[in-house]
């Protein structure tokens, strides 16, 4: 063979092997693209197929204290829902008796505003049904008249179960430091505690959305000094849960 049919050779050799380089190069970048939108998909499916947790605020009603009404309730709406949506197993829906979703069945329902306003348990399952929500969560904190720590009280009920799945009653001491009480820390812990074991009480089998698809709201820590909660409930309720 002549080397000028020697360099032919060569170069179409050369030619080949770039060429499949190329596919093989198209190949991968194609896969990797695949791979991301059926990860996205997966993560995008798990999100909406999660179930749903519908918050109710359960008011303790007022009392008078030195001859003057006195609301004990406290809104812990801002303290817990950032940690439950942390979680990133359920999605969280805090009820409002103006929310457009809640005016249609009122309206279909003829109900009153002072039933949207305090609804009874009974009220309260059909409103989550047709929220479609899988579970109950009713919620009750107060503080006492010159007292230094919160009262609270939360259930969770799953719909189609006549008993709560889980639930918790206790009191959350005021954290202190520099010579005054930190009512946010005291109540943010209170809500990563009630969170946390959610988590690991109720929803432990329940997947975990992907961060980057659910992001929560940053909340700010709670202080370290911040006693935790105590849970007066004995061994045996506990267990029960």
């Amino acid at each position: 063979m002549q080397r000028g049919e020697l360099s032919a050779v060569a170069i179409g050799q050369r030619t080949h092997s770039a060429r499949n380089g190329t596919l093989l190069k198209r190949g991968v970048k194609r896969f990797v693209r695949l791979w991301l939108v059926l990860a996205l998909l997966c993560s995008i499916t798990t999100l909406y197929s999660q179930p749903l947790l519908l918050i109710f605020q359960d008011p303790a009603p007022p009392i008078t204290h030195k001859d003057q009404p006195y609301d004990p309730n406290i809104d812990l709406k801002p303290y817990l829902v950032p940690f439950l949506e942390e979680l990133r197993k359920v999605q969280v829906a805090w009820y409002r008796p103006d929310h457009p979703l809640v005016r249609s069945f009122a309206e279909r329902r003829d109900l009153s505003e002072e039933q949207l306003k305090a609804p009874n348990s009974a009220l309260r399952a059909q409103i989550a049904r047709a929220w479609g929500a899988t579970y109950v969560m009713t919620v009750r904190c107060t503080r006492p008249p010159e007292k230094s720590q919160y009262e609270y009280r939360i259930l969770v009920w799953e719909l189609g179960k006549r008993a709560p799945v889980w639930e918790s009653e206790g009191f959350q001491q005021l954290a202190t430091g520099a010579g005054r009480t930190d009512e946010i820390a005291a109540l943010q812990t209170l809500g990563r505690t009630v969170a946390m074991r959610l988590d690991s009480e109720l929803w432990g089998a329940l997947p975990r959305v992907a961060e980057s698809v659910k992001t929560p709201a940053a909340v700010a820590p709670p202080r370290d000094d911040t006693p935790p909660p105590i849970d007066p409930l004995p061994a045996g309720s506990k267990a029960a849960r």
